[in-house]
């Protein structure tokens, strides 16, 4: 009986060399989409609590004084509606640009889930509710502006600290 012996073929080298690049590759794409959707994460984990505080300037119609020419006292409400503390809270009417000409309220502190109510001696109209800058760190120290269009931006902890009031 004969025998017959067949050989196999040997493949070219390069195709090992392919394949393995297309191997490393797509380790390198998972590995990127992983580290990526991980840090985006956790920048909306940052971002939901600062999201969930709010401030507005509103005519202050509890106090006893009397009308002054149609105006009325302002308060500050701002709202922390997070689980985290804020801290060097400052608001001010107007754009972020204006801060450091108008007049900046310092709240300091606010517990979370608190509502702050400051009063101030401007006056406004009573129906007029007037938009409001303001800034915070919190609970972890991550500096966060609220411009008066609504807009969120990170802000470093040196740039909380240098728009202190004069």
């Amino acid at each position: 009986m004969n025998t017959v012996t067949l050989a196999a073929a040997a493949a070219p080298a390069w195709i090992s060399f392919a394949s393995l690049g297309v191997a490393v590759a797509s380790a390198g794409v998972a590995i990127w989409t992983l580290l990526h959707n991980r840090h985006r994460n956790l920048r909306q984990d940052r971002e939901r609590y600062a999201e969930q505080v709010s401030a507005w300037f509103e005519a202050d119609l509890s106090r006893d004084e009397s009308e002054i020419q149609g105006k009325w006292p302002r308060k500050l409400v701002l709202v922390n509606g997070s689980s985290q503390p804020l801290y060097s809270v400052r608001a001010w009417p107007g754009s972020p640009s204006y801060s450091q000409y108008a007049h900046i309220v310092e709240v300091g502190f606010v517990p979370p889930h608190e509502r702050i109510e400051v009063k101030e001696h401007q006056l406004i109209g009573a129906g007029e509710r007037r938009a409001v800058s303001y800034q915070f760190l919190d609970g972890v120290e991550r500096g966060w502006l609220r411009e008066h269009n609504g807009r969120l931006r990170r802000r470093s902890k040196t740039q909380v600290f240098r728009t202190q009031s004069a």
